[in-house]
């Protein structure tokens, strides 16, 4: 019989934070889980580190593959692996407090509407020092109306912490998971919205590290972001763009009803609106120079404007 439950944790040279994250999950008050482990092809420690836990407790299973496919490929084969209610993903230098699997079963066992429950985020840096606690507003994606759920998605400023919640199984398989391009998390986020709401707990169970290697900081361009979640990708990408049509494109192939469709495809004129500046710099950064110099300086004044 398999477990309620499925922790996913997508690998790639995590060795520094594994452990601490492998504990924080196997110290969880809620027991009927499994952890699955994929790693991404390491070549640090990562290995011996997984392979010392899967040997050590029953609930964990290391997969590895033989060389790095991308964080996208990665992060979509474990929710294929999995074969439970609930998931999910499990960053390999992030945690959870050890009541944060029961309070997300709780509150999805008590609703029927919710399809991803989360906890507010507590930052800390590189040490394991606390920054500060981010968390959305009351009502973020909880509502009857999948216009409301999606809209609160859309407009949200934070780092999209809440995809590492707890999600019915059932409902993440009729979206296009994590995809390989910049923002795709976002989508996703916006697909599940369009399924049900979101709950949020009301303790920052969940412990968001920043930290100099996180993808986001090795990138300065989301144009090179793109490697991440697929090494080998050769397409010149327009990173806002494609983000828009990835959006309108989840919005018509989800299984809901048209004018559910209709309401996310509505929302995305706002939407460009708010990303004028993006949008019109991916523009300017494909035309000849010198346009795509004089775009970059642009950004980077908004850039330090903005700190």
């Amino acid at each position: 019989m398999s477990a309620r439950l499925t922790v996913g944790l997508p690998v790639y040279n995590g060795e520094t934070y594994l452990a601490d994250t492998i504990e924080s999950v196997l110290r969880q008050d809620y027991d009927d889980f499994t952890l699955i482990i994929s790693d991404n092809g390491s070549t640090d420690s990562t290995e011996s580190i997984c392979r010392c836990y899967a040997a050590q407790d029953a609930r964990v299973s290391y997969h590895r593959s033989d060389r790095n496919h991308g964080a996208a490929w990665n992060y979509n084969r474990l929710v294929r692996m999995a074969d439970s209610k609930y998931f999910r993903w499990q960053a390999a230098d992030d945690a959870i407090r050890p009541s944060f699997l029961t309070e997300c079963v709780r509150v999805l066992e008590a609703r029927d509407d919710v399809v991803l429950s989360y906890a507010p985020a507590e930052y800390v840096n590189g040490d394991g020092e606390r920054l500060g606690v981010v968390r959305h507003p009351d009502g973020y994606a909880d509502g009857p109306t999948a216009g409301h759920r999606v809209r609160s998605v859309l407009r949200s400023n934070t780092h999209c912490f809440e995809v590492f919640g707890l999600i019915r199984h059932s409902e993440l398989v009729k979206t296009r998971l994590i995809g390989p391009y910049p923002g795709s998390d976002l989508v996703l986020l916006a697909e599940l919205a369009m399924l049900g709401s979101f709950a949020q707990l009301s303790e920052p169970l969940f412990i968001h590290r920043m930290h100099e290697h996180r993808s986001v900081f090795q990138y300065e361009d989301r144009r090179e972001l793109v490697r991440w979640y697929q090494p080998d990708s050769t397409r010149l990408t327009a990173p806002q763009w494609r983000l828009l049509w990835e959006h309108l494109r989840s919005f018509r192939n989800l299984p809901v009803p048209m004018r559910v469709q209709a309401v996310g495809v509505m929302e995305m004129v706002p939407w460009s609106v708010r990303h004028r500046n993006q949008l019109a710099y991916d523009l300017a950064v494909a035309m000849p120079s010198p346009v795509p110099e004089l775009a970059r300086k642009a950004r980077d004044r908004r850039r330090r404007r903005g700190k």
